[in-house]
């Protein structure tokens, strides 16, 4: 597919949404991955979904790289906020991402072109739109406790 953007999410209801919205040309299965070519709106995308963990975030991009060569990856989906201001439904545009449980101050920037997109990107009114640190872990965080505690950690 030329010129296209990979799109991914780990699990179905994180791309729900613009499974519904697209036009889908095509159901492709990578090993565990799932990807839909198709357009939303006048745009060529693949939408991906993952699976869980680090691992499988890892093997559906170089599946999806491999497969349709996108000019462009991101990545969307859902997260247990770990600091208590956020709440459901607001919107974080990550500057940065740490790894936790990952090497000594490991640490990923997006592409600043990306980054600023994002930044200029209209929303409807009332949405809260935070731009911060994203903290990437290896497992489902389900206690609240634990979130209060890398949100600590981790700031």
């Amino acid at each position: 597919m030329n010129d296209c953007i990979a799109i991914f999410g780990a699990v179905k209801e994180e791309i729900a949404g613009i499974k519904q919205a697209m036009n889908i040309s095509d159901r492709v299965r990578l090993d565990k991955t799932d990807a839909w070519p198709g357009k939303w709106k006048e745009q060529n995308i693949v939408l991906v979904r993952s699976g869980v963990g680090k691992q499988r975030a890892e093997d559906s991009v170089l599946q999806v790289i491999d497969c349709f060569q996108p000019t462009a990856l991101i990545s969307t989906g859902y997260a247990g906020a770990v600091q208590p201001e956020l709440g459901v439904g607001d919107l974080v545009i990550a500057d940065s991402i740490l790894e936790e449980g990952g090497e000594e101050g490991r640490k990923f920037s997006p592409d600043p072109n990306w980054l600023n997109r994002a930044r200029g990107i209209l929303f409807s009114e009332g949405t809260k739109i935070v731009v911060g640190g994203l903290l990437t872990v290896n497992n489902v965080i389900h206690e609240p406790a634990a979130k209060r505690e890398l949100g600590k950690k981790f700031s």
